[in-house]
């Protein structure tokens, strides 16, 4: 409650905190929801069962009724010009969709690779206004990276040559490439590990559960040298870039008559075990995607590999998730088919508004999510399939069984804001919107 009035202040200023008030009520069948109606004294009261329906229930109230846009990825117009307008009859809103998610390992990397707090305050609050409860988060996991490799043999120095610079950070926690536009500074580890905190603790206060890095065996090249017994399977190149290796998740008795031995789920519990010493319990989610845009398995069993991260996770949090990207046909029948519990995987279906891949995952009994991806590479432009937008994750939902809810996966947050503003107005209606009138009033709030 304090911070949803804080959120007033930052928004619109904090002259107009007193016309907010803000209350706790329970869900709604199930599910997120906010109400909102007159409070007298040209006050409104905003009503939610977390910080997330709060914030949202006061962002429909600016759009809708002060006509007020904020959206500080681009500019805001955040002008209370008709002052506090009565609402008249009390507005109740909840939601079908159990997830609303946001961002693309890529978007960390095109557009936020040296954010500091200010950008991530402003941002956390935005994605809190539109109702997102599941966000990427990969700040940080340097310093679980710098602890999990000290253990087995590492120097700082060397982890520190392992990782890539931080405009490549998507890609190398993608297990794309590594080293690439590295070292980091030594100050790096403690003050992004200081941000991520920040963020968690925010994140926390509005209910928004951070997706964190999961371990599906990217290691060093040199971890046999390190590790003689260890078996490791190389993953060969990606556009130019040599990706890292990885650790064989599970052995045959041929590879324990060589001497190797097994050493991936020690791994697997000294990576989580350093997450949690870094982060304490903050999430259940963790993404992870061992054969992102191809690679080169070398013969590894793609369900078998499948079933032992989820095994080595659900080992670490018996409630963990692991969010998975379906992307050029990453996600097939055979890897899905390992793993051990189906119900404790999200799929990312990371461009449904143009290319949806997601009969898989219905066929696999696998939930997934709508997921609009508007942007490739933070190129200039007017993007976005708005009539698409506007109809098609409603449709989608009434006609599938395993989909779970709606997100925006874009690779920069670079241009386009409406696509943004459509996709999450979504989550609040159970049917299609018309687009054409809705676009004339957001150009109206805009202007």
């Amino acid at each position: 409650l304090n911070e949803a009035s804080a959120l007033v202040g930052r928004v619109i200023g904090s002259k107009w905190q007193s016309s907010f008030k803000f209350e706790l009520r329970s869900k709604m069948n199930g599910r997120d929801v906010f109400e909102i109606e007159d409070g007298g004294n040209n006050t409104i009261i905003v009503r939610g069962n977390n910080g997330i329906s709060l914030a949202s229930g006061f962002n429909y109230y600016l759009k809708n009724y002060a006509m007020v846009d904020y959206n500080p990825l681009f500019d805001s117009n955040t002008e209370m010009k008709k002052g506090i307008v009565p609402v008249g009859k009390k507005i109740v809103k909840d939601t079908q969709y159990e997830y609303r998610y946001a961002l693309n390992f890529c978007t960390y990397s095109y557009t936020m690779s040296f954010w500091n707090w200010d950008q991530y305050e402003e941002f956390i609050d935005w994605a809190a206004m539109n109702g997102v409860n599941l966000m990427l988060d990969i700040v940080g996991q340097e310093e679980v990276l710098r602890q999990t490799l000290n253990k087995w043999g590492y120097s700082d120095e060397e982890v520190k040559e392992y990782i890539c610079g931080p405009a490549y950070f998507a890609w190398f926690y993608m297990q794309n490439l590594y080293s690439y536009g590295g070292p980091l500074p030594d100050n790096w580890f403690e003050q992004r590990t200081e941000l991520a905190r920040k963020m968690h603790d925010r994140m926390q206060t509005y209910g928004i559960s951070p997706v964190v890095q999961g371990f599906s065996g990217q290691v060093p090249d040199n971890f046999d040298k390190k590790q003689p017994t260890a078996l490791i399977t190389e993953m060969k190149d990606w556009v130019g870039y040599t990706r890292p290796s990885i650790i064989q998740p599970y052995i045959t008795e041929n590879d324990a008559a060589k001497g190797k031995e097994n050493l991936y789920p020690q791994v697997a519990k000294d990576f989580y075990d350093a997450q949690k010493n870094v982060f304490g319990n903050v999430t259940n989610y963790y993404a992870t995607d061992p054969f992102h845009e191809g690679g080169n398995p070398s013969g590894l069993d793609f369900a078998e590999t499948f079933k032992q991260v989820q095994t080595e996770m659900l080992k670490a949090n018996e409630k963990a998730v692991w969010v998975m990207q379906q992307w050029q046909g990453n996600l097939d029948a055979t890897k899905l088919s390992g793993l051990l519990k189906p119900s404790q995987a999200l799929a990312l279906d990371l461009q449904t508004d143009l290319n949806p891949q997601n009969g898989v995952m219905e066929n696999s009994e696998t939930p997934w999510l709508w997921c609009m991806l508007h942007n490739f590479g933070g190129r200039m432009g007017m993007d976005g399939n708005l009539p698409n937008v506007a109809k098609n994750p409603a449709i989608a939902m009434n006609e599938s069984k395993y989909m779970k809810g709606i997100g925006i996966t874009p690779e920069a947050l670079e241009n386009s804001p409406v696509a943004y503003e459509l996709l999450f107005d979504m989550t609040w209606t159970k049917d299609p919107i018309h687009e054409d009138a809705w676009i004339a009033k957001y150009a109206q709030r805009r202007a």
